[in-house]
């Protein structure tokens, strides 16, 4: 991952060479695309005069489910990690991009910013890391053995006819009914909590518990559910590590909140939650 410090800016000087040339009879000639340390100081540059010099050092990452994350350090400055492809990004972007992670905005106009900064993640993220690095050094990912069909329910046309209705079926995620045995019960302050759903975004794939794959749940709720997952696929997370990253930003509760059925679901689940904390 490339850390630039703005204020090393000044060793950098563009080469004649890197400029566009005019060709015979005058049309221009381009160079050759910009080397990973190139975009880097340009990002560095242009995100730093944005931010009025508050950018202590910019780190690109290949993250793809924490896309921006910011730490604030001595001095009022701030340190950030973004995906790399946020390096060819335009001047609107770059500054919802300086409100974000200087905290500028709130309410509807934070909401507009994290909104352009999905848009431009979803339009130019890689559909797989190109970095060097990632090359060097590949991760070991666990193999997917998906059992969408249940007994009673084929998660598969749940996830499909959701991806229609609520996300213009642009979500390509896989679907399994978790694996038996049930997940181990855990207490909470009144009565059981279970994990009804869960998604990977390492592996695009949603996990569904197999306490919901009864002849007596109702198929709204399993709909909540994946839908719930789902959205986890469509809004990529944002902030910090561990509890500083935001899963559940208030645009993803206002989406969850677009499913018919969602405030129905939930009381039928808070209603039989120990019983379903109880099934195989």
């Amino acid at each position: 991952m490339a850390t630039i410090d703005p204020r090393q800016l000044e060793l950098f000087r563009y080469r004649e060479a890197d400029k566009p040339s005019k060709a015979p009879g005058g049309a221009r000639t381009h160079s050759p695309p910009q080397s990973p340390e190139t975009a880097a100081q340009r990002l560095t540059a242009r995100l730093n005069a944005l931010m009025k010099g508050r950018l202590q050092t910019l780190t690109l990452t290949d993250n793809r489910t924490r896309i921006i994350s910011a730490r604030p350090v001595a001095g009022g400055r701030v340190a950030v990690r973004i995906h790399r492809c946020f390096t060819e990004a335009s001047e609107e972007t770059l500054g919802c991009v300086a409100a974000f992670v200087l905290d500028r905005v709130r309410g509807a106009k934070r909401r507009e910013a994290l909104a352009a900064i999905r848009r431009h993640f979803e339009r130019h993220r890689p559909a797989s890391s190109s970095h060097p690095s990632a090359q060097a050094k590949p991760r070991q990912v666990r193999q997917i053995v998906s059992q969408p069909v249940g007994r009673y329910v084929d998660l598969r046309q749940i996830r499909d006819d959701l991806n229609q209705r609520f996300f213009a079926g642009e979500i390509e995620v896989e679907i399994t009914w978790g694996r038996a045995p049930a997940a181990r019960r855990r207490r909470r302050r009144r009565g059981f909590s279970i994990r009804l759903g869960s998604y990977s975004a390492e592996q695009r794939l949603v996990r569904i518990h197999r306490a919901l794959n009864r002849r007596d749940v109702p198929r709204y709720v399993i709909e909540s559910i994946v839908y719930h997952e789902m959205l986890h696929a469509a809004i990529p997370a944002l902030g910090g590590r561990g509890r500083k990253r935001r899963l559940h930003t208030p645009e993803f509760r206002r989406r969850e909140r677009l499913y018919p059925h969602h405030e129905r679901a939930q009381r039928w689940i808070d209603k039989n939650l120990a019983r379903l904390a109880g099934a195989d």
